[in-house]
């Protein structure tokens, strides 16, 4: 295990519960910060995502401690964004990004709480990785967390997980929701894809301490781009609501490790 002094780690109890001291944890992004930056940490040091598009991403209550609200109005949607020029494959603006820049899926975990007002929009961008500089406008979406509508009886929102196939002749969404969910009511989400033994692609996402959700489909050589910017927020698709304490880790950490999370372990 490599050792990762940049990085607060998770409190014992979870190291425990996890087994594997906590292996592969690799970034960290508070989100509770004021102004118009904040702090990405991952093993390189500290990072800075900048507000790319709207004026202002403002500090609020949040679940851990202080979250950023975004959704203030604007003609485009709050959103922070990180850049990395290519051809470097690995770098923070490809931190929520679950493609190795062959073409294949990584193994990769992100987690956060949520907490979403709800608007007419059918979909919501709340954090992912696009393909242009700017992190904003019509650039190419390579992965998403996004709050979506739907048609079923009752609450008419739910979180919804995928990465882009962009594979010929039928490029595709690999998606998983986790089904309803209530506005106005902070959630525990933790989402990710893995490669599975068979060489298939795997997305998973698993609400608070509920059932951990998969969607496989086969994954061909160049099917998945990384991007080149990740974002929190969405510009397009703007996500009105508040985030706090995202957490990243190169590897699927289980449902123990996420339930503890979702029992309010921080993540620093």
């Amino acid at each position: 295990m490599i050792h990762k002094p940049h990085l607060n780690l998770l409190d014992p109890a979870f190291l425990a519960a996890d087994g594997n001291e906590f292996a592969d944890y690799v970034a960290w992004f508070k989100a509770d910060e004021s102004g118009a930056t904040d702090d990405l940490i991952d093993v390189t040091g500290t990072n800075t995502m900048s507000v790319t598009s709207g004026s202002n991403i403002p500090t609020t209550t949040g679940q851990m401690d202080d979250a950023r609200e975004f959704g203030d109005g604007a003609t485009y949607g709050d959103q922070f964004a990180v850049y990395t020029a290519s051809p470097a494959t690995t770098g923070p603006g490809r931190i929520f990004s679950f493609a190795d820049g062959s073409g294949g899926v990584v193994d990769k975990t992100i987690a956060l709480w949520v907490y979403a007002y709800g608007t007419t929009n059918s979909e919501e961008y709340i954090l992912g990785t696009n393909s242009g500089a700017s992190g904003v406008g019509g650039d190419p979406v390579n992965s998403r967390l996004m709050l979506e509508s739907c048609t079923t009886a009752g609450d008419p929102k739910r979180l919804k997980f995928g990465i882009y196939d962009d594979s010929f002749p039928t490029p595709q969404w690999v998606e998983k929701d986790c089904g309803l969910i209530n506005m106005n009511t902070w959630y525990h989400v933790a989402f990710g894809a893995y490669t599975s033994g068979l060489g298939a692609a795997v997305v998973f996402i698993q609400l608070d301490k509920g059932t951990m959700l998969t969607k496989t489909a086969a994954q061909n050589p160049g099917t998945y781009n990384q991007g080149q910017t990740s974002f929190v927020g969405g510009y397009n698709n703007p996500f009105y609501g508040r985030i706090d304490h995202i957490g990243v880790w190169e590897r699927v950490i289980g449902t123990n490790a996420i339930d503890l999370l979702a029992d309010g372990r921080n993540y620093s």
